[in-house]
């Protein structure tokens, strides 16, 4: 976990994971993830320049490649079989990471295609694996409201009573009040689910 003063960050809390079947999945048994964050530059040299030594850069392009290591874990979700399944597949796949915790609030997001797949297997030792995916177009920063709760203002909404509540064979004079409906049956507040699929937890 973090510092308790809030100044440091756990190296454990950066969670990566990938979109299988409708719903996000972190890296199995992963040991720990680089996430490199590139700028492609070129130059230019104008008579403006006093000396003419000096040159102006400007970005062309933006990348970002992430890596990540972990062990070979039979049962996990998203391991070495299932990551070797989308190599193969040569299909961009779309990645998140995101501060443990945060996974469905404030996250980094995009597609990345899987460019190289590594597995290790030394005598006496675990096996391993590495793998190396890098995007294919942007990577944006995803940012969703926590919900809410199921509170709505005054506790009653449109819809929370409904004119089925009195029917023709319930509705009889002096049995049906102005009050037969009440406020705060059922509220059309509840908060909308996040867009994100929901939060990755890892597989161990």
């Amino acid at each position: 976990m973090s510092d308790t003063n809030g100044e440091y960050k756990e190296g454990s809390d950066l969670i990566l994971g990938l979109y299988l079947n409708n719903a996000f999945v972190a890296l199995g048994h992963s040991t720990d993830c680089k996430i490199a964050n590139k700028a492609t530059t070129a130059s230019r040299k104008t008579k403006e320049v006093s000396d003419g030594k000096w040159e102006e850069k400007y970005v062309k392009t933006l990348g970002v490649t992430i890596t990540s290591n972990g062990f070979v874990y039979k049962g996990d979700s998203l391991g070495l079989p299932e990551l070797t399944d989308l190599w193969t597949s040569a299909a961009p796949v779309t990645a998140r990471y995101a501060y443990r915790g945060e996974e469905a609030t404030v996250y980094r997001e995009g597609l990345f295609v899987i460019t190289e797949l590594d597995d290790e297997g030394k005598a006496g030792e675990d096996e391993t694996y590495s793998v190396t995916l890098e995007n294919s177009g942007a990577v944006v920063k995803k940012t969703v409201a926590a919900p809410s709760g199921g509170s709505t203002s005054g506790g009653s909404t449109s819809g929370g009573s409904t004119s089925g509540s009195n029917t023709s064979g319930s509705n009889t004079s002096g049995s049906s009040t102005s009050g037969g409906s009440t406020s705060g049956g059922s509220g059309s507040g509840s908060s909308s689910s996040d867009d994100g699929g929901g939060a990755l937890k890892p597989k161990s």
